[in-house]
């Protein structure tokens, strides 16, 4: 739905991708459990069954919940309260409107259009319904059927294993969710990248219970939550066809909006068993700054990697938080998926120890974590930008072609020369000063542990590049770039007073002369105030008059009832950061041209345009053009009776089809051709008031667009002839063509 959302022009990629989408749905051959291929649906959807329904089977009751215990309690009364109150049938409508109407329907086969356009006549049954389920009553199983549809995770599709189930629920079970869902010496540094075995599939029941109520959920919410996972009967859908009908007795739905919730909360246990280990004398983290956040792991639903040295004692204490997770919630650790990542000049013991310690391979770098690779060698834009330009200019796989104009001016917007590509360069430098932004202006673990790393003794307004990170460099880079366009409004003066952009003007640090000096004692904005005004004998002190006078007459003294100061981006009207912002602020300019912008007319094809941008810059492979980069080469202009040299002037404006073509059109709006040249005459066209006196077929489409098809017949017609008369010769076995 995506096409149709963003706009599609029904062209032949459009329907090569939904073609190629339903090829790859088709489920025509699978191996069973005894490696077996079988090639009938009906076989196929009796082992998806068996395979399903095993999955979703607790085999043995959990024991061991040690690992619960390292859950605080985090709910207060307050928000239960919130989360176990009756729905209004507003916020049940609000939960029902909110759902995409276009997303695939479940077994009833009804989609959310249905519920958006009849909502008037089915509000209050489905009202009633979402009354009686926060009431514990039990969902009926037509509402709790699930189809599921099976997806590929990977190109070559082997076994079930290779499939990812996705759950397509009735709208009316993913309402409900919806509803709730708004509510020492240590050795080398060692990184696991950790894989769960069908994760969300495995998830015990009793095990996300107990944590919930570890956490401090009430009972009645417990129960609203274990309704929503344990009423659940699946059908599979192979080829289109459903299977089957069972029942489940472990696991959260994927695709679901309550299941990442519900999983992430059960994977808390893991995450502070984690983080527990640091209270553990005998374990030595991944080595970092001592002054920095202590961090050991990064978690993102069932995606995790864990940070730790080489030392034995601190992998086993890992592992044996891994087991107790594994025992308690059902979860397994897929050690073929998994891998371990040390540094490639890791001495070959370390790495022995490291894989029998933890039964996991070492791997290569890069890491793929949520869909990215990360690298710890650097990666630069130069590796990518050949591939690109090559890319636009090249018609074939390999083949040589020649740039009929640099990157650099193809990636300008149009008002400027360009084709409006944007450069990698100036997209890297946009995202680097996005990362600066989140930087400076929003607290979290990154921040922090950045911020300890590389500016413990300097403010990192003023911090200088020693060494680091290529991402830490590449951010400095943006900083002399953005930084006094971030604006702090004074609020309760939280603004640092010498480091931070709060007067509009950029950071007094830099604004004040030498001789002036810098008042360490004065940390904050409101360090400058008394009894609620500002203290004009201590900013003449510290500050140069134009300054003090600025601060003064221009910015209102904070106040202790205010919020903090709020970050302001000054390129955009709302103050919010945006990407786009920063890439047009620190791109490479030009100077825009009126000229530039008739090229780009809307509506026009884009092959139009185009070769006009390469007429209007010389930029076509004509024969005068071909004889300046050398090639030594007869020229002959097609469009001539009388045998003349090509050349751009001459095949778009004086040769005899462009002299008729030129004088048919420009004649209408009373222009002489006489004496023009032919960008003379294109900006002629461009500029011809041509609604006074053409009337017939929408102007003559203004005049053919200004031009643009002027240009664009006289070279096809050319090129035609030529094309007709070489292919003449070869069928006919001529060399020469003089008579033609």
């Amino acid at each position: 739905m995506t096409w149709f959302k963003e706009g599609d022009r029904n062209t032949k990629f459009f329907h090569a991708q939904v073609r190629c989408r339903r090829k790859i749905l088709q489920l025509n051959r699978i191996q069973n459990s005894g490696r077996t291929w079988i090639e009938e649906e009906q076989e196929i959807a009796e082992e998806a069954i068996k395979f399903y329904e095993e999955q979703f089977t607790e085999a043995a009751t959990p024991s061991s919940f040690d690992i619960v215990e390292h859950v605080p309690n985090l709910i207060n009364t307050e928000n239960n309260a919130e989360l176990i109150k009756q729905p209004t049938k507003e916020e049940v409508k609000v939960a029902v409107l909110g759902l995409n109407g276009d997303s695939a329907g479940g077994p009833d086969g009804m989609t959310g259009k249905f519920y958006h356009s009849c909502w008037d006549i089915i509000g209050d049954d489905l009202y009633n319904m979402v009354r009686a389920f926060f009431n514990v009553h039990e969902l009926s199983k037509c509402v709790t059927h699930i189809n599921l549809v099976l997806l590929p995770k990977k190109k070559e599709v082997t076994t079930l294993s290779d499939l990812r189930p996705i759950s397509l629920s009735n709208f009316s079970n993913k309402e409900i969710v919806t509803d709730i869902r708004l509510r020492t010496k240590a050795g080398p540094n060692v990184i696991l990248k950790i894989d769960m075995t069908k994760a969300y599939d495995r998830l015990s029941w009793l095990f996300l219970t107990k944590v919930l109520r570890k956490m401090g959920f009430t009972e009645r919410l417990i129960g609203i939550v274990f309704g929503l996972v344990s009423n659940n009967w699946y059908s599979i859908l192979i080829n289109g066809q459903a299977h089957g009908f069972f029942k489940s007795s472990r696991g959260v739905k994927q695709g679901d909006p309550v299941s990442p919730t519900l999983f992430i909360l059960a994977a808390e246990a893991l995450s502070r068993g984690l983080n527990a280990l640091h209270t553990n004398l005998y374990f030595c983290g991944f080595g970092m700054p001592k002054w920095s956040p202590k961090i050991n792991h990064l978690a993102y639903a069932d995606d995790m990697i864990i940070f730790s040295s080489s030392d034995e004692t601190s992998l086993m204490l890992i592992m044996q938080v891994l087991n107790a997770y594994e025992v308690a919630s059902g979860q397994l650790v897929n050690k073929t998926k998994s891998a371990v990542y040390l540094h490639h000049l890791t001495d070959m013991e370390v790495v022995s120890k490291v894989e029998r310690i933890t039964g996991i391979h070492r791997n290569d770098f890069p890491i793929i974590y949520l869909g990215c690779p990360i690298f710890y060698a650097r990666r630069k834009l130069e590796y990518y930008q050949p591939l690109i330009t090559k890319f636009f200019w090249s018609s074939s796989v390999g083949g040589t072609s020649r740039h009929w104009a640099s990157w650099n001016t193809l990636c300008m917007p149009v008002e400027e020369g360009g084709i409006g590509f944007r450069s990698l360069h100036d997209v890297a430098k946009a995202l680097f000063s996005k990362l600066w932004w989140n930087f400076r202006t929003k607290p979290s673990l990154w921040s922090s542990f950045v911020c300890q790393k590389y500016c413990k003794k300097l403010n990192s307004v003023i911090v200088p590049w020693k060494r680091g990170s290529h991402i830490w460099r590449k951010m400095l880079e943006c900083r002399d770039l953005i930084e006094h366009q971030i604006l702090w409004q004074t609020k309760r003066g939280s603004s640092l007073f010498w480091y931070e952009n709060w007067t509009g003007l950029g950071a007094l640090y830099f604004l004040v002369p030498q001789d002036f000096g810098i008042d360490e004692n004065v940390h904050n904005v409101h360090d400058v105030t008394l009894d609620g005004e500002w203290d004009v004998d201590r900013l003449f002190e510290m500050l140069p008059e134009d300054l003090a006078v600025h601060i003064l007459e221009k910015i209102k003294p904070p106040s202790p009832q205010q919020v903090l100061d709020m970050p302001c981006w000054m390129l955009e009207t709302r103050g919010y950061f945006s990407v786009k912002s920063a890439w047009d602020y620190t791109r490479r300019r030009d100077e825009p041209r009126t000229t530039y912008r008739m090229i780009w007319v809307k509506g026009l094809p884009f092959k139009i345009a185009f070769f006009m941008w390469k007429v209007w810059k010389a930029k076509l492979p004509l024969d005068d053009f071909l004889k300046r980069v050398g090639y030594c080469m007869p020229s002959k202009c097609w469009c001539c009776v009388q045998p003349d040299e090509e050349s751009l002037q001459h095949l778009f404006f004086r040769s005899e089809t462009a002299k008729t073509t030129w004088k048919y059109f420009l004649s209408r709006v009373g222009i002489a051709v006489e004496g023009l040249t032919l960008h003379q005459a294109i900006t002629k066209c461009w500029t011809a008031n041509v609604c006074l006196r053409l009337k017939p077929v929408e102007e003559m489409m203004q005049l053919m667009n200004g031009g643009n098809y002027t240009v664009t017949h006289i070279h096809r017609e050319g090129n035609k002839l030529a094309d007709h008369l070489a292919n003449y010769a070869l069928d006919h076995g001529e060399i020469e063509c003089q008579q033609f």
